[in-house]
């Protein structure tokens, strides 16, 4: 931070991968919450060398869109909770059903009002998501989009929508020097 800081708020993926391969394990939420949970140094390992495998990149030309179909709860429940941690980083994705011209069908999730520099983020966030809600070998594409594009307009009519939150603005606080106010004077003792 190059100051002091009450607090620094770091990502699970960026512990783990600190702590990766140092013999040292994690105790999550000790004694606290029943999700409590403690973490061998061999699953701190694993864990690391599982987000560390960043999502690929290709190209492809959607030819259709169609509602989502059949994906499990447990992926649905799992890009909704990684996308509720990724504040700021987008207004909303659109999960649907793709087939592209190639022939290929799968689904794909796009995201409209994505903050530059975001996109990494969230591609690995949806990664997770397949991985943590047990479909390691599953794929689910991830495209960025502008709100002009025409494909946006389509994805809002067939996708799922998953709104981001918004980050937190700050309360704005006046200070008002004191004997400024000419109804509320100071009192002099």
């Amino acid at each position: 931070a190059g100051r002091a800081v009450p607090y620094a708020a770091l990502s699970g993926r960026s512990i783990v991968g600190m702590l990766a391969g140092q013999g040292i394990g994690i105790a999550l939420n000790p004694e606290v919450a029943p999700s409590s949970i403690l973490l061998p140094a061999e699953a701190v390992d694993w864990l690391a060398e599982t987000v560390s495998q960043g999502p690929s990149e290709a190209e492809a030309r959607p030819e259709e869109l169609r509602v989502p179909g059949a994906l499990p709860d447990g992926l649905l429940e799992a890009i909704d909770a990684k996308l509720r941690t990724a504040i700021g980083l987008a207004r909303r994705g659109y999960l649907a059903e793709v087939l592209y011209d190639s022939g290929v069908r799968g689904h794909l999730i796009g995201f409209t009002g994505a903050v530059p520099g975001a996109e990494g983020a969230l591609a690995r966030a949806i990664q997770e998501a397949l991985i943590f809600s047990g479909l390691e070998a599953a794929a689910l594409d991830v495209v960025f989009l502008r709100d002009s594009d025409p494909i946006t307009a389509q994805l809002a009519r067939v996708g799922l929508r998953f709104d981001l939150p918004e980050p937190e603005t700050p309360a704005r606080v006046e200070r008002v020097a004191p004997g400024s106010d000419p109804e509320k004077p100071p009192i002099l003792r």
